[in-house]
């Protein structure tokens, strides 16, 4: 998933946008990151804490993470602000997915408040390396070394209390490619279709039932009004 404000923010900004993000309500937005093999670039990913399910083991030692999320790199560790854009350009960009992190997470933000503090002195936190393997992360240019993330499943039930707007915006990232196409052909249909808040509803059932979208259309009504289903694998 590409963010291209984000690709263009050093090591500092990264984590300040995540530190701002914190502030304003998405408490659940989570960083992975670690350096290159050759050592001369920064790695980051930042994803919703929702959608890592039971599993953050990739938090341990991965270099990877195990969904689609923005990410990139830079070489890049001036403990200041370069970039022309601001961190409201960076969410337009992802707002839908961004929105998959709002709620309180106040356990995870105290851990990071180190790497912010750390940031400051151009130190960047490091959970991958070439052949690094601990029971904790360390940073670029310090060796103290911070527990692994803390980490509680949160229920994907949670989304079902969005408001309809922000339902909307994130069922792209919640659903297969198949239930998603199926929510857009209803989304778009120009014929009869039920208004907003029951296409919401029915997203809603299939969350709490983990399953699918499908639509449908009887073409021997008169109306040929389409229509929403919870129905299939998630």
């Amino acid at each position: 998933m590409d963010n291209p404000i984000l690709r263009q923010f050093n090591a500092y900004e990264i984590i300040m946008f995540l530190h701002e993000m914190h502030q304003r309500g998405y408490e659940k937005l989570r960083l992975l990151s670690g350096m290159s093999p050759n050592g001369c670039a920064w790695r980051w990913f930042i994803y919703p804490k929702v959608l890592m399910k039971t599993d953050n083991r990739f938090e341990y030692h991965g270099d990877f993470v195990p969904f689609d999320c923005p990410f990139g790199s830079t070489g890049d560790g001036d403990a200041q602000s370069k970039s022309n854009h601001t961190i409201d350009e960076a969410i337009q960009c992802n707002e839908g997915y961004f929105n998959l992190a709002r709620g309180r997470d106040e356990e995870y933000v105290r851990w990071f408040s180190t790497i912010v503090e750390q940031s400051k002195h151009g130190n960047y936190p490091i959970a991958f390396a070439d052949c690094y393997l601990a029971k904790r992360w360390t940073f670029t240019g310090n060796p103290i070394e911070i527990p692994f993330p803390p980490f509680y499943p949160d229920s994907i039930n949670s989304i079902a209390n969005f408001t309809d707007e922000q339902l909307l915006s994130v069922v792209p990232f919640l659903f297969n490619q198949s239930s998603a196409a199926e929510l857009n052909e209803v989304l778009t249909y120009q014929g009869p279709k039920p208004d907003n808040h029951a296409i919401c509803e029915v997203i809603r059932q299939a969350i709490r039932e983990k399953k699918g979208l499908i639509s449908h259309i009887d073409f021997f009504s008169k109306t040929k009004e389409i229509e929403l289903f919870a129905w299939g694998d998630f």
